[in-house]
C-alpha cells in the first residue's frame, strides 16, 4: 500500500477555491465590523469633547465656557494652561468665591488626548471649525459664536459623506429677568440688575437701566441681558425706596436660547418670596 506524501493537483485548486470564497464573505465582514467599531468611538470621543467645551447644562455643568465665557480657540486648549488660572475670590462686591472663573483644567482627560495631537480611530487630526451666527432669539438678536468637531470618517478625507461631526454648540445665549411686585409698602420701584460673568476668563459684569415696577401687586417689569456667555452665574437685584437692599440670585444661563427666569420680589419688604 502506498502512502500519500502531499495534495493532488486537484485537492490544490478545491482548497483554493474554498479559502477564496470563505475571503470573499469574511473579509468584507470583518472590515465592516472594524468600521463600525471606529465609527462609535469616535462618536463617543467627540461626545466627550463637546462635554468638554459646554459641560452638561442638564446637570449643572458647563466646562470650559462656563469658567473662561468663550468657546476654546483650539482643542488643546482644554488640557494646556491658560491665562488667567481659576480663581476664586477677590473682594465684598466680587462674586467669584462662589463660583469661580479662570481657566480650571484639564477639561478633557482621556488617555488618547494629547496636545494638539487629537485624532480620531482612524488616526486623523480632528477638525475644530468655528464661526459667528446672529439670529433672534425671543424676539432679541443673539450674536453667538457656533462651534463644530468633525472627523475625516474612514477615508481620511475632509468634506466627504462619511464624515462623523458633532451637533452644533455655543457659547452665549440671552437671560431675560422678571421681576415680580410682591406687596409691601404697594410703592413703584425704579429697580436695577446686574449679571456677573467672565470675559476671556475675568470678571466682567452687564448693568442694567433703572425698570419701573409698578406699584399694584403683581406687576412685572422684564430686564433683558443679551448675548451673555452660558454657566453658572450671579444677578444682583437693586431695588429702591426707603431700606434700600440687594439680592443675589443664583442661574444657570444655558447656551444658544432665551432663559427666562421669574424673581418674585416682595419691594416693600426686601426679600425674595
Amino acid at each position: 500500500m502506498l502512502n500519500r506524501k502531499g495534495f493532488t493537483l486537484i485537492e490544490v485548486i478545491l482548497f483554493l477555491a474554498v479559502f477564496a470564497i470563505l475571503a470573499g464573505v469574511l473579509v468584507p465582514f470583518i472590515f465592516g465590523e472594524l468600521t463600525v467599531t471606529r465609527e462609535e468611538e469616535t462618536r463617543q470621543e467627540i461626545a466627550k469633547l463637546v462635554e468638554a467645551i459646554g459641560g452638561n447644562p442638564e446637570l449643572g455643568s458647563f466646562g470650559f465656557v462656563g469658567d473662561f465665557g468663550r468657546l476654546p480657540n483650539s482643542l488643546s486648549e482644554l488640557n494646556t494652561a491658560i491665562t488667567p488660572a481659576f480663581h476664586t475670590a477677590d473682594g465684598a462686591t466680587n462674586h467669584r468665591g462662589v463660583v469661580g472663573m479662570g481657566w480650571n483644567g484639564p477639561y478633557f482627560k482621556e488617555e488618547f488626548f494629547s496636545g494638539d495631537n487629537l485624532k480620531d480611530a482612524w488616526g486623523t487630526d480632528y477638525q475644530y471649525n468655528l464661526t459667528t451666527v446672529t439670529r433672534l432669539e425671543g424676539g432679541v438678536s443673539l450674536t453667538t459664536k457656533e462651534g463644530q468637531i468633525v472627523s475625516a470618517g474612514s477615508d481620511k478625507q475632509f468634506g466627504t459623506s462619511d464624515d462623523i461631526k458633532s451637533e452644533l454648540f455655543h457659547d452665549k445665549g440671552h437671560f431675560f429677568l422678571t421681576v415680580t411686585q410682591g406687596g409691601g409698602d404697594q410703592t413703584a420701584r425704579n429697580v436695577t440688575a446686574t449679571l456677573f460673568f467672565p470675559v476671556t476668563g475675568e470678571q466682567s459684569s452687564l448693568v442694567s437701566e433703572p425698570t419701573t415696577v409698578a406699584a399694584p401687586e403683581g406687576s412685572e417689569t422684564t430686564i433683558v441681558f443679551a448675548s451673555v456667555p452660558a454657566g453658572v452665574r450671579f444677578v444682583q437685584v437693586d431695588f429702591g425706596g426707603g431700606q434700600t437692599k440687594k439680592e443675589l440670585f443664583y442661574v444657570a444661563l444655558k447656551s444658544n436660547i432665551a432663559n427666562r427666569i421669574n424673581v418674585k420680589v416682595p419691594l416693600g419688604q426686601g426679600g425674595k418670596a
